[in-house]
């Protein structure tokens, strides 16, 4: 499941506007309703795509975090890692 709906917003768009802040939210919805249906959820960076990061969203059954967290392992040890992406 994608971490987001789009690619990487600016840094400063949850403040921009209100309209620039309903999008982000939107976009992010996935990430944020899975949690509330109590089923446990991580993000795991898989690389940086024209100077973007991309990642993925593993979601697992209920009470099974540990299979979440071996299956992010996995991923992590398979992408490596990665350089912090300067937000200027």
């Amino acid at each position: 499941m994608p971490v987001s709906a789009e690619q990487a917003f600016d840094q400063d768009a949850d403040i921009d506007s209100v309209e620039s802040m309903r999008r982000l939210m939107a976009a992010q919805a996935s990430m944020m309703a899975i949690p509330v249906l109590g089923f446990p959820a991580m993000s795991v960076p898989t690389g940086v795509v024209h100077g973007l990061p991309t990642g993925v969203q593993l979601l697992g059954r209920r009470f099974d975090e540990d299979t979440l967290l071996d299956a992010a392992a996995v991923i992590e040890s398979r992408a490596g890692t990665f350089t912090p992406i300067d937000p200027r």
